[in-house]
């Protein structure tokens, strides 16, 4: 199980599950067969920028979350990583970047977790260790 962080508010709006389903993370690293399988989603800082997105806004509201409920530096859910692609158009659309210089990482069966667990933020995708494994899973 790795650990991969994503600013909010694109954190929550990929642990609110059936809304608008936000399955793909946009990154500029691509991501091997060997790093597919579970991962835990870190909410990091605050992305303000994001909060213009209208699909953002709406996810939100609609699961009712606000900016000032957004947790950050914690663990909120737990997804598998199915696919890794380079952007192709509009391939991931509404929420993959069009760019090619983009990477689409590609969620399924993302579990929102009970309560947000505390978890130092790392980048790209981090190994978590067994401390940090027991109490994701115990929050699930």
């Amino acid at each position: 199980m790795r650990l991969l962080t994503v600013p909010q508010p694109m954190g929550t709006v990929l642990a609110v599950p059936g809304l608008h389903g936000k399955p793909v993370i946009n990154r500029r690293f691509p991501v091997t067969e060997r790093n597919l399988g579970p991962v835990v989603l870190v909410a990091g800082y605050l992305e303000r920028s994001s909060l213009l997105d209208p699909l953002v806004v709406s996810t939100l509201a609609d699961s009712g979350h606000t900016v000032d409920d957004l947790p950050t530096e914690a663990a909120i859910a737990v997804a598998v990583l199915v696919d890794c692609h380079q952007a192709a158009g509009a391939c991931c659309a509404p929420w993959g970047t069009t760019s090619p210089s983009f990477f689409h990482l590609v969620l399924d069966e993302v579990r929102p977790l009970r309560e947000p667990v505390r978890l130092p933020l790392r980048p790209g995708l981090s190994a978590l260790d067994p401390k940090e494994r027991a109490k994701v899973l115990t929050a699930l």
